[in-house]
């Protein structure tokens, strides 16, 4: 299963799915910042490890007034959420509907988004952590360790808060000789800095309006840091049902060591199908009141020797023998040769 969302864009998760077949898979959030926003409607495969994205799908944002917003369709079974088509409003609650090409219509349960704003300042430290190599033998890596504050702007009632952080780095591949003199584009990577991490915070019996500063996101110093990178750290404040799955979410990665070791199906999710409300529906759609905040960092930022990536050319050095990542900006789930407009060269 593709999708820890965040930042309204969807990050990589594995599913165990050699237990279930042809199942529905509905992963994505909708919120109110100016951030990419997707959904991902993938369907399980009896072929062991397999999920297949859903194509030619509709898919609508219907609020409680009947007004709709639309998504169009991307790769992968990303759809896309038009975000000028609709206002997502604190308050105001909204489902999602999707018809498929093959007649079913599935919807998610109506929720209210929430009204409390909460906001984080984010910054970076760096440290060291001893792992265990495949050798069997203990190794130091260099870690960044992205850090936040919150502020809520409201705690006279509950509110759940779910935090996820996101890197933009850019990549230059292999400049092979050619007759034309043409250099390749670089490759833009955006995707989650530490996927498998659920940051969840309860505000049920809370009365301070800052929170105390916590580790959101780490990963280890690669060669991807030889370039700028560029983190973004999302504040959803979600509603209590978000809260509960992600909570069980967590429990099995703490449990079996990935997201989904166990069968998906016995965590309930909010969508259904309006002809048959038995069929069980995989993931979750969440409405969030969402904030970010963004920070640069540099290679001389990094207190560690860096990693310099393989990709300058070497005549001794045939194509095939290069890594991936030097050859094409499809190798990185989430690449592109566009750059985004966040990103300064």
């Amino acid at each position: 299963m593709a999708i820890v969302l965040i930042s309204g864009c969807i990050e990589e998760i594995d599913l165990d799915i050699t237990r279930t077949s042809g199942q529905l898979v509905v992963f994505g959030n909708i919120n109110t910042s100016e951030l990419r926003q997707r959904v991902q409607l993938l369907r399980t495969s009896g072929i062991e490890n397999r999920i297949n994205p859903v194509f030619a799908a509709e898919l609508k944002l219907i609020d409680e007034f009947g007004n709709e917003g639309c998504f169009t369709a991307a790769e992968n079974g990303y759809y896309n959420f038009q975000v000028s088509s609709i206002d997502v409003i604190p308050g105001r609650s909204y489902y999602l509907e999707i018809g498929l090409l093959s007649g079913e219509v599935y919807r998610s349960r109506l929720a209210r988004v929430p009204t409390v704003t909460a906001t984080t300042v984010s910054d970076r430290q760096y440290t060291q952590q001893t792992v265990l190599s495949s050798q069997q033998v203990d190794v130091d890596i260099n870690i960044i360790q992205i850090v936040g504050e919150t502020s809520i702007d409201d705690v006279s009632n509950p509110f759940y808060l779910r935090w996820e952080v996101d890197q933009t780095f850019r990549l230059n591949p292999t400049d092979f000789p050619d007759p034309f003199n043409s250099v390749p584009p670089p490759c833009y990577i955006i995707r989650g800095a530490d996927p498998q991490r659920i940051n969840l915070f309860n505000g049920e019996n809370i009365t301070s309006t800052s929170l105390v500063r916590r580790v959101l996101a780490e990963r280890e110093i690669d060669y991807s840091f030889v370039n700028k990178h560029i983190f973004t750290t999302v504040t959803h404040t979600i509603n209590e049902d978000a809260y509960n799955f992600w909570s069980q979410v967590d429990e099995l990665i703490n449990s079996t060591g990935s997201i989904f070791d166990v069968p998906p199906a016995t965590i309930l999710g909010n969508i259904y199908n309006i002809e048959d409300e038995e069929e069980r529906v995989l993931g979750f759609f969440e409405l969030s009141n969402t904030t970010f905040d963004r920070f640069t960092g540099f290679q001389n930022d990094v207190p560690f020797s860096v990693p310099e990536t393989e990709c300058e050319f070497d005549p001794n050095i045939l194509r095939g023998q290069y890594p991936g990542y030097c050859l094409s900006c499809d190798f990185f789930e989430g690449g592109s040769t566009v750059r985004p407009d966040y990103f300064d060269d």
